[in-house]
Protein backbone atom coordinates (compact mmCIF):
# COMPACT_ATOMS: atom_id res chain seq x y z
CA UNK A 1 0.00 0.00 0.00
CA UNK A 2 1.15 3.54 0.04
CA UNK A 3 2.16 4.09 3.53
CA UNK A 4 4.79 0.94 2.52
CA UNK A 5 2.68 -1.88 4.64
CA UNK A 6 2.74 -5.04 3.34
CA UNK A 7 -0.77 -7.51 2.67
CA UNK A 8 -1.25 -10.31 2.12
CA UNK A 9 -4.66 -12.08 -0.07
CA UNK A 10 -6.05 -16.07 0.53
CA UNK A 11 -9.59 -17.10 -0.70
CA UNK A 12 -10.86 -16.87 2.73
CA UNK A 13 -9.44 -13.70 4.21
CA UNK A 14 -6.53 -10.56 3.83
CA UNK A 15 -3.83 -10.42 6.04
CA UNK A 16 -1.65 -7.31 7.11
CA UNK A 17 2.25 -7.86 8.37
CA UNK A 18 2.43 -5.51 11.47
CA UNK A 19 2.97 -5.74 15.17
CA UNK A 20 5.50 -8.24 15.90
CA UNK A 21 7.00 -9.46 13.12
CA UNK A 22 3.79 -11.43 12.75
CA UNK A 23 0.87 -11.22 9.93
CA UNK A 24 -2.75 -10.18 11.38
CA UNK A 25 -6.01 -10.64 9.78
CA UNK A 26 -8.14 -7.91 8.72
CA UNK A 27 -11.66 -8.30 9.15
CA UNK A 28 -14.05 -7.81 6.07
CA UNK A 29 -18.13 -7.61 5.43
CA UNK A 30 -17.83 -10.44 3.28
CA UNK A 31 -20.71 -12.98 2.29
CA UNK A 32 -20.92 -16.46 3.32
CA UNK A 33 -18.96 -18.86 1.05
CA UNK A 34 -17.27 -15.48 -0.35
CA UNK A 35 -14.09 -16.16 -1.50
CA UNK A 36 -11.03 -13.24 -2.36
CA UNK A 37 -8.89 -13.30 -5.60
CA UNK A 38 -6.59 -10.59 -5.85
CA UNK A 39 -5.19 -7.38 -4.43
CA UNK A 40 -3.83 -4.29 -5.96
CA UNK A 41 -3.25 -0.60 -4.90
CA UNK A 42 -2.70 2.78 -6.56
CA UNK A 43 -1.98 6.35 -4.96
CA UNK A 44 -3.84 5.81 -0.60
CA UNK A 45 -6.33 3.47 -2.39
CA UNK A 46 -6.43 -0.11 -1.36
CA UNK A 47 -8.44 -2.44 -3.21
CA UNK A 48 -9.74 -6.62 -2.27
CA UNK A 49 -11.07 -8.15 -5.01
CA UNK A 50 -13.73 -11.38 -4.43
CA UNK A 51 -15.12 -13.43 -6.86
CA UNK A 52 -18.33 -11.14 -6.70
CA UNK A 53 -17.07 -7.86 -5.28
CA UNK A 54 -14.61 -5.10 -4.95
CA UNK A 55 -13.62 -3.83 -1.49
CA UNK A 56 -12.19 -0.41 -1.84
CA UNK A 57 -10.24 0.98 1.82
CA UNK A 58 -8.49 4.20 2.63
CA UNK A 59 -5.86 5.05 5.36
CA UNK A 60 -5.33 3.85 8.44
CA UNK A 61 -6.66 0.43 6.42
CA UNK A 62 -8.70 -0.23 8.96
CA UNK A 63 -12.24 -0.68 7.55
CA UNK A 64 -13.54 -1.76 3.41
CA UNK A 65 -15.75 -0.77 1.93
CA UNK A 66 -17.84 -2.89 -0.08
CA UNK A 67 -18.37 -1.62 -3.99
CA UNK A 68 -21.13 -4.33 -6.21
CA UNK A 69 -20.14 -3.34 -10.00
CA UNK A 70 -22.75 -2.36 -12.50
CA UNK A 71 -24.42 -4.17 -15.26
CA UNK A 72 -22.39 -4.43 -18.28
CA UNK A 73 -24.01 -3.42 -21.60
CA UNK A 74 -26.31 -5.48 -22.49
CA UNK A 75 -26.10 -7.37 -19.67
CA UNK A 76 -29.10 -10.51 -20.38
CA UNK A 77 -28.18 -13.10 -16.73
CA UNK A 78 -26.78 -15.65 -18.73
CA UNK A 79 -24.34 -17.93 -17.37
CA UNK A 80 -21.97 -20.44 -19.28
CA UNK A 81 -23.71 -23.85 -19.34
CA UNK A 82 -20.23 -25.08 -18.45
CA UNK A 83 -20.76 -23.29 -14.95
CA UNK A 84 -24.39 -24.81 -14.56
CA UNK A 85 -23.50 -27.93 -15.07
CA UNK A 86 -19.91 -27.91 -12.67
CA UNK A 87 -22.38 -26.93 -9.73
CA UNK A 88 -24.89 -29.40 -10.35
CA UNK A 89 -21.91 -31.98 -10.50
CA UNK A 90 -20.94 -30.68 -7.36
CA UNK A 91 -23.98 -30.12 -5.76
CA UNK A 92 -23.46 -26.25 -5.05
CA UNK A 93 -26.16 -25.23 -7.47
CA UNK A 94 -28.36 -26.09 -4.77
CA UNK A 95 -26.80 -25.17 -1.46
CA UNK A 96 -25.20 -26.81 1.41
CA UNK A 97 -28.19 -29.48 0.69
CA UNK A 98 -27.23 -30.09 -2.95
CA UNK A 99 -23.67 -30.79 -1.47
CA UNK A 100 -24.98 -33.03 1.11
CA UNK A 101 -26.93 -34.68 -1.56
CA UNK A 102 -24.16 -34.94 -3.87
CA UNK A 103 -22.04 -36.63 -0.48
CA UNK A 104 -24.72 -38.96 -0.60
CA UNK A 105 -24.59 -40.11 -4.08
CA UNK A 106 -20.75 -40.87 -3.78
CA UNK A 107 -21.38 -43.15 -0.64
CA UNK A 108 -24.18 -44.86 -2.87
CA UNK A 109 -21.26 -45.55 -5.68
CA UNK A 110 -18.87 -46.88 -3.53
CA UNK A 111 -21.55 -49.24 -2.06
CA UNK A 112 -22.96 -50.20 -5.40
CA UNK A 113 -18.99 -50.80 -6.60
CA UNK A 114 -18.40 -52.93 -3.38
CA UNK A 115 -21.33 -55.04 -3.70
CA UNK A 116 -21.18 -55.27 -7.39
CA UNK A 117 -17.43 -56.85 -7.02
CA UNK A 118 -19.47 -59.00 -4.49
CA UNK A 119 -21.77 -60.38 -6.90
CA UNK A 120 -19.08 -60.84 -9.96
CA UNK A 121 -16.73 -62.86 -7.87
CA UNK A 122 -19.56 -65.07 -6.85
CA UNK A 123 -18.58 -65.79 -3.49
CA UNK A 124 -19.06 -69.36 -2.17
CA UNK A 125 -20.54 -67.94 1.12
CA UNK A 126 -24.21 -67.86 0.14
CA UNK A 127 -25.22 -65.38 2.91
CA UNK A 128 -22.64 -62.70 1.74
CA UNK A 129 -23.84 -63.11 -2.20
CA UNK A 130 -27.70 -62.67 -1.12
CA UNK A 131 -26.70 -59.62 0.98
CA UNK A 132 -24.52 -58.08 -1.54
CA UNK A 133 -27.25 -58.85 -4.55
CA UNK A 134 -30.66 -57.69 -2.14
CA UNK A 135 -28.38 -54.21 -0.97
CA UNK A 136 -27.50 -53.82 -4.57
CA UNK A 137 -30.72 -53.91 -6.17
CA UNK A 138 -32.18 -51.64 -3.78
CA UNK A 139 -29.90 -48.92 -3.73
CA UNK A 140 -29.41 -49.07 -7.82
CA UNK A 141 -33.12 -49.46 -8.17
CA UNK A 142 -34.06 -46.22 -6.02
CA UNK A 143 -31.08 -44.14 -7.08
CA UNK A 144 -30.24 -44.54 -10.86
CA UNK A 145 -31.68 -41.24 -11.45
CA UNK A 146 -28.72 -39.19 -9.69
CA UNK A 147 -26.27 -41.81 -9.91
CA UNK A 148 -26.60 -41.74 -13.59
CA UNK A 149 -26.67 -37.55 -13.54
CA UNK A 150 -23.84 -36.95 -11.60
CA UNK A 151 -22.14 -39.49 -14.21
CA UNK A 152 -23.24 -37.30 -16.66
CA UNK A 153 -22.47 -33.85 -15.57
CA UNK A 154 -18.99 -35.71 -14.52
CA UNK A 155 -18.13 -36.33 -18.02
CA UNK A 156 -19.39 -33.17 -19.29
CA UNK A 157 -16.55 -31.32 -17.12
CA UNK A 158 -13.65 -32.66 -19.19
CA UNK A 159 -13.05 -32.11 -23.30
CA UNK A 160 -14.36 -32.71 -25.52
CA UNK A 161 -17.65 -31.88 -24.19
CA UNK A 162 -16.56 -29.35 -21.41
CA UNK A 163 -15.62 -26.79 -24.43
CA UNK A 164 -18.82 -26.69 -26.06
CA UNK A 165 -20.39 -25.90 -22.29
CA UNK A 166 -17.85 -23.07 -22.02
CA UNK A 167 -18.48 -21.82 -25.34
CA UNK A 168 -22.49 -21.53 -24.95
CA UNK A 169 -24.50 -19.40 -22.19
CA UNK A 170 -28.09 -20.63 -20.80
CA UNK A 171 -30.19 -18.65 -18.50
CA UNK A 172 -29.40 -18.37 -14.66
CA UNK A 173 -31.95 -21.61 -13.13
CA UNK A 174 -34.24 -20.01 -10.69
CA UNK A 175 -33.60 -20.69 -7.25
CA UNK A 176 -30.59 -21.78 -7.71
CA UNK A 177 -26.73 -19.92 -6.39
CA UNK A 178 -26.34 -19.24 -10.15
CA UNK A 179 -29.46 -16.76 -9.63
CA UNK A 180 -28.03 -13.83 -8.28
CA UNK A 181 -29.03 -9.72 -8.33
CA UNK A 182 -25.68 -9.28 -8.64
CA UNK A 183 -24.59 -9.38 -12.26
CA UNK A 184 -21.11 -10.12 -11.11
CA UNK A 185 -21.63 -13.20 -8.66
CA UNK A 186 -18.74 -15.43 -9.03
CA UNK A 187 -17.17 -13.66 -11.98
CA UNK A 188 -14.89 -11.36 -10.97
CA UNK A 189 -11.06 -12.80 -10.85
CA UNK A 190 -8.28 -10.25 -11.19
CA UNK A 191 -7.47 -6.21 -11.00
CA UNK A 192 -4.71 -3.88 -11.53
CA UNK A 193 -4.54 0.20 -11.82
CA UNK A 194 -3.85 1.26 -15.67
CA UNK A 195 -1.81 4.75 -15.46
CA UNK A 196 -1.93 5.24 -19.13
CA UNK A 197 -5.43 4.58 -19.48
CA UNK A 198 -6.39 5.99 -15.60
CA UNK A 199 -8.63 3.88 -15.01
CA UNK A 200 -8.76 0.03 -13.59
CA UNK A 201 -8.22 -2.87 -15.57
CA UNK A 202 -11.15 -5.88 -14.47
CA UNK A 203 -10.06 -8.94 -15.69
CA UNK A 204 -13.29 -11.24 -15.34
CA UNK A 205 -14.71 -15.03 -16.45
CA UNK A 206 -16.65 -12.81 -18.65
CA UNK A 207 -13.11 -10.94 -20.49
CA UNK A 208 -11.81 -7.58 -19.41
CA UNK A 209 -13.39 -4.75 -18.49
CA UNK A 210 -12.62 -1.64 -17.85
CA UNK A 211 -13.72 -0.16 -14.27
CA UNK A 212 -14.01 3.43 -12.87
CA UNK A 213 -14.49 2.55 -9.16
CA UNK A 214 -15.54 5.83 -8.12
CA UNK A 215 -19.15 5.37 -9.56
CA UNK A 216 -18.72 0.96 -10.20
CA UNK A 217 -19.36 1.75 -14.07
CA UNK A 218 -18.10 -0.86 -16.17
CA UNK A 219 -17.01 -0.90 -19.88
CA UNK A 220 -16.05 -3.94 -22.18
CA UNK A 221 -12.56 -3.69 -23.78
CA UNK A 222 -12.42 -5.68 -26.90
CA UNK A 223 -9.10 -5.66 -27.79
CA UNK A 224 -7.93 -7.66 -25.35
CA UNK A 225 -6.01 -10.96 -26.31
CA UNK A 226 -7.81 -14.47 -25.43
CA UNK A 227 -7.58 -16.17 -21.96
CA UNK A 228 -7.73 -19.94 -21.50
CA UNK A 229 -10.97 -20.51 -19.79
CA UNK A 230 -9.33 -21.19 -16.94
CA UNK A 231 -8.31 -17.78 -15.96
CA UNK A 232 -5.23 -15.07 -15.77
CA UNK A 233 -2.14 -16.37 -14.81
CA UNK A 234 -0.02 -13.17 -16.06
CA UNK A 235 -1.10 -9.52 -15.65
CA UNK A 236 1.61 -6.66 -15.39
CA UNK A 237 2.74 -4.16 -17.75
CA UNK A 238 6.41 -4.80 -19.96
CA UNK A 239 9.26 -1.71 -19.71
CA UNK A 240 7.08 0.02 -22.87
CA UNK A 241 4.00 0.26 -20.67
CA UNK A 242 2.14 -2.33 -22.07
CA UNK A 243 -0.15 -5.13 -20.45
CA UNK A 244 1.38 -8.96 -20.62
CA UNK A 245 -1.44 -11.51 -20.30
CA UNK A 246 -0.47 -15.07 -19.77
CA UNK A 247 -2.67 -17.74 -19.23
CA UNK A 248 -2.62 -21.36 -20.65
CA UNK A 249 -3.68 -19.85 -23.83
CA UNK A 250 -0.25 -18.26 -24.15
CA UNK A 251 1.12 -15.19 -23.48
CA UNK A 252 0.34 -11.98 -25.39
CA UNK A 253 1.68 -8.70 -25.32
CA UNK A 254 -1.54 -6.21 -25.10
CA UNK A 255 -1.48 -2.06 -26.14
CA UNK A 256 -4.93 -0.56 -25.05
CA UNK A 257 -3.98 2.93 -26.47
CA UNK A 258 -3.35 1.19 -29.68
CA UNK A 259 -6.50 -1.54 -29.52
CA UNK A 260 -3.84 -4.38 -30.60
CA UNK A 261 -2.40 -8.03 -29.10
CA UNK A 262 -0.03 -9.79 -30.35
CA UNK A 263 1.84 -12.98 -29.52
CA UNK A 264 5.04 -12.42 -27.03
CA UNK A 265 7.03 -14.99 -28.86
CA UNK A 266 6.01 -14.75 -32.28
CA UNK A 267 4.91 -11.20 -33.01
CA UNK A 268 1.55 -12.57 -34.52
CA UNK A 269 -1.38 -11.13 -34.27
CA UNK A 270 -3.40 -12.51 -31.27
CA UNK A 271 -6.29 -14.48 -32.16
CA UNK A 272 -9.72 -13.05 -31.40
CA UNK A 273 -10.96 -16.17 -28.94
CA UNK A 274 -9.21 -18.59 -26.91
CA UNK A 275 -9.94 -21.73 -28.29
CA UNK A 276 -8.60 -25.01 -26.56
CA UNK A 277 -7.81 -24.89 -22.99
CA UNK A 278 -4.42 -25.16 -23.25
CA UNK A 279 -2.45 -23.57 -26.38
CA UNK A 280 0.78 -24.35 -27.40
CA UNK A 281 2.67 -22.61 -24.39
CA UNK A 282 0.47 -22.92 -21.11
CA UNK A 283 1.63 -19.98 -19.32
CA UNK A 284 1.73 -20.24 -15.19
CA UNK A 285 3.86 -17.13 -14.17
CA UNK A 286 6.25 -14.10 -15.08
CA UNK A 287 8.29 -12.05 -13.24
CA UNK A 288 10.12 -9.00 -14.47
CA UNK A 289 12.40 -8.80 -11.62
CA UNK A 290 15.66 -10.21 -12.78
CA UNK A 291 18.40 -8.79 -15.55
CA UNK A 292 16.04 -10.71 -18.45
CA UNK A 293 12.26 -11.57 -18.56
CA UNK A 294 11.42 -15.16 -16.85
CA UNK A 295 8.29 -17.12 -17.93
CA UNK A 296 7.23 -20.24 -16.31
CA UNK A 297 5.13 -22.61 -18.74
CA UNK A 298 2.94 -24.91 -17.40
CA UNK A 299 4.80 -28.34 -18.41
CA UNK A 300 8.04 -27.23 -18.63
CA UNK A 301 8.45 -24.65 -15.93
CA UNK A 302 11.47 -22.50 -16.60
CA UNK A 303 15.14 -22.91 -17.24
CA UNK A 304 16.12 -19.94 -15.86
CA UNK A 305 16.41 -21.30 -11.80
CA UNK A 306 15.52 -25.32 -12.37
CA UNK A 307 13.97 -27.28 -9.87
CA UNK A 308 16.42 -29.36 -7.50
CA UNK A 309 16.37 -33.07 -8.18
CA UNK A 310 15.65 -33.51 -4.52
CA UNK A 311 11.60 -31.98 -5.05
CA UNK A 312 10.98 -34.37 -7.85
CA UNK A 313 9.63 -36.82 -5.34
CA UNK A 314 8.32 -35.16 -2.36
CA UNK A 315 4.86 -36.49 -1.41
CA UNK A 316 1.58 -34.90 -1.99
CA UNK A 317 -1.46 -35.17 0.08
CA UNK A 318 -3.65 -38.28 -0.60
CA UNK A 319 -6.85 -35.20 -1.28
CA UNK A 320 -4.80 -34.02 -3.95
CA UNK A 321 -3.90 -37.50 -5.39
CA UNK A 322 -7.94 -38.34 -5.70
CA UNK A 323 -8.42 -35.00 -7.59
CA UNK A 324 -5.68 -35.49 -9.73
CA UNK A 325 -7.24 -39.38 -10.56
CA UNK A 326 -10.68 -38.13 -10.31
CA UNK A 327 -10.01 -35.43 -13.11
CA UNK A 328 -8.01 -37.33 -15.43
CA UNK A 329 -5.26 -35.16 -14.82
CA UNK A 330 -2.79 -37.39 -13.36
CA UNK A 331 -2.20 -38.84 -17.00
CA UNK A 332 -1.05 -35.14 -17.81
CA UNK A 333 1.46 -35.12 -20.52
CA UNK A 334 -0.27 -37.79 -22.63
CA UNK A 335 -3.42 -37.87 -24.69
CA UNK A 336 -5.12 -39.73 -21.66
CA UNK A 337 -5.37 -36.75 -19.70
CA UNK A 338 -7.84 -35.78 -22.61
CA UNK A 339 -9.86 -39.34 -23.14
CA UNK A 340 -9.74 -40.75 -20.02
CA UNK A 341 -12.95 -39.05 -18.50
CA UNK A 342 -14.42 -39.16 -21.80
CA UNK A 343 -14.10 -42.88 -21.98
CA UNK A 344 -14.31 -44.35 -18.18
CA UNK A 345 -17.69 -41.38 -18.43
CA UNK A 346 -19.57 -43.57 -21.01
CA UNK A 347 -18.42 -46.74 -19.31
CA UNK A 348 -20.13 -45.50 -16.02
CA UNK A 349 -23.03 -44.02 -17.74
CA UNK A 350 -23.50 -47.73 -19.72
CA UNK A 351 -22.56 -49.72 -16.47
CA UNK A 352 -25.22 -48.17 -14.51
CA UNK A 353 -28.06 -47.97 -17.29
CA UNK A 354 -26.81 -51.80 -18.26
CA UNK A 355 -27.65 -53.16 -14.64
CA UNK A 356 -30.49 -51.40 -14.02
CA UNK A 357 -32.38 -53.02 -17.10
CA UNK A 358 -30.70 -56.10 -16.39
CA UNK A 359 -32.53 -55.77 -12.95
CA UNK A 360 -36.13 -54.67 -14.52
CA UNK A 361 -35.39 -57.70 -17.36
CA UNK A 362 -35.23 -59.95 -14.33
CA UNK A 363 -37.97 -58.92 -12.35
CA UNK A 364 -40.39 -58.84 -15.51
CA UNK A 365 -39.43 -62.42 -16.08
CA UNK A 366 -39.94 -63.24 -12.33
CA UNK A 367 -43.69 -61.62 -12.52
CA UNK A 368 -44.42 -63.05 -15.94
CA UNK A 369 -43.27 -67.00 -14.26
CA UNK A 370 -45.52 -66.21 -10.97
CA UNK A 371 -49.07 -65.58 -13.02
CA UNK A 372 -48.46 -68.81 -14.92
Amino acid sequence: AANGSLWAVSPFGIYRYGVHGKWNEVKMPLEDDEKLTDIASHGDTLVVLSRSFAYVSLPPYTTFKRIQLSAPKNYDGKVTAFRTVWLLHSGELFGMTGKLVVDAIAIILVLLCITGVIIWLRPKRRVLMQQSFRLHDRIGRYTIILTLLIALTGWCLRPPVMIALVLNKIPALPGTTLKSENPWNDKLRMIRYDDSCHDWLLSTSEGFYSLNMSNAKVKALTSAPPVSVMGVNVLQKDVKGRWLCGSFSGLYVWDRLQAEAFDYFTGKSAPKKAGAPFGKKAIAGMSQDFSVPVIAEYYEGTTFCPQPASMNQLPMSLWNVALEVHSGRIFIGSIATYIFIFVMGILAVWCLWSGYRIRVRIRKKTMHNSKV
